[in-house]
């Protein structure tokens, strides 16, 4: 039997994913639609000035080749492409958690 220290738990993790795969939605349909010389401009701002490079080097256009399908643009992070994939199945497990609410409420109605 579960208490109810375990179910505030499970409770709070799931508001947190929530919060965060909505996040994460917007940010996907952002990188898809938006103007990609307006997000290069508000990457360059946000970067900091260091020399050499860092691990999330050059992951800003590696985001924004792979969400609009260009693969090979995207390689050019190493970690940009597994990153993304492991992003977009949250993506897709969010989205069907999602449908599956809407139609349980839709079906208790």
């Amino acid at each position: 039997m579960r208490t109810t220290f375990q179910n505030d738990l499970k409770r709070a993790y799931s508001i947190l994913w929530i919060l965060f795969s909505s996040v994460m939605l917007f940010m996907f349909a952002f990188l898809i639609f938006a103007d990609e010389n307006l997000i290069y401009g508000a990457s360059s701002v946000l970067q900091g000035h260091h020399e050499g490079t860092c691990a999330f080097c050059g992951m800003t256009r590696s985001f924004v080749s792979l969400a609009k399908g260009n693969f090979s643009g995207g390689s050019v992070n190493e970690a940009a492409i597994p990153l993304f994939s492991i992003l977009v199945l949250n993506q897709i497990v969010f989205i069907i958690f999602i449908f599956q609410k809407s139609l349980k409420r839709k079906s208790n109605i």
